[in-house]
């Protein structure tokens, strides 16, 4: 299985996704991103990769957020293909008005993470007693999100 992630990291940060993609691949999963770094539209062979992966996992960060536009072009692709979505964005971080109510939003703040955390969790164990239209999406890829969560909030202690 390939999940994609479509993240929005300063550069000091991207390390996270090459831990993400290992604990992935203990999962069964690879990751995959896309290929350019234009934030006014989606080239092909990203859309492509989208629309082939089974599960989409956008991130964004304060500290990312001038490329936020691509992440949440990125996101209507994966609407658009029906994938199993999460998003986790930054509490400091400008959001989308198109997307303040998306139900598998998660708001983190990297400072106490456990609140954020604690919400993956009970997402997950919701979704494996429930039959939602999310519950795919955090049986997928909630130990990426947590993971994710707990990568960058180490970084700044």
């Amino acid at each position: 299985m390939i999940a994609f992630i479509s993240y929005s990291l300063k550069e000091s940060e991207k390390y996270v996704v090459s831990l993400l993609a290992q604990k992935l691949q203990e999962k069964g999963f690879s990751l995959t991103s896309g290929f350019k770094e234009s934030s006014s539209f989606v080239d092909f062979q990203t859309e492509n990769e989208i629309k082939n992966s089974s599960l989409f996992i956008g991130v964004i960060t304060n500290s990312g957020r001038y490329n936020s536009p691509k992440v949440y072009l990125e996101l209507q692709v994966a609407q658009k293909y029906s994938k199993p979505i999460i998003l986790l964005v930054e509490d400091t971080a400008p959001l989308d008005i198109g997307v303040a109510n998306f139900p598998n939003l998660i708001r983190f703040n990297r400072y106490y993470p456990q609140l954020a955390m604690e919400e993956v969790k009970n997402r997950i164990q919701v979704s494996k007693t429930a039959q939602q239209d999310n519950a795919l999406a955090w049986i997928l890829g909630g130990a990426a999100a947590l993971a994710l969560i707990s990568y960058l909030s180490s970084e700044k202690k």
